[in-house]
């Protein structure tokens, strides 16, 4: 796809590749959900504190956005989150 933008008065072509752009969000959407991963792996000290974090990644995942990001399973995800029994983000945390 070429897309044309304007410097000035001269018109300059830039060249999109579609299938690294969508790549580029798939990456971004595999990172919002590996950190939202480790924020629950990891927590906080501060119980308080760390009972928020998992009560906001719990309502992530259930969220419609979670849906768009991805079509990983939420309670699947969740239930391998809360036994501890997801090796995946072990680098992450």
């Amino acid at each position: 796809m070429i897309r044309h933008r304007k410097k000035g008065q001269e018109k300059q072509a830039v060249v999109v590749d579609e299938s690294l752009l969508k790549r580029n969000y798939e990456d971004l959407a595999n990172a919002i959900i590996v950190q939202a991963c480790a924020d629950y792996i990891r927590g906080d000290k501060n119980p308080q504190r760390n009972r928020i974090i998992k009560d906001e990644v719990e309502e992530f995942l259930s969220s419609s956005y979670f849906g768009i990001l991805t079509k990983i399973n939420p309670h699947w995800l969740l239930l391998r989150l809360k036994t501890g029994n997801i090796k995946i983000f072990k680098d992450y945390y």
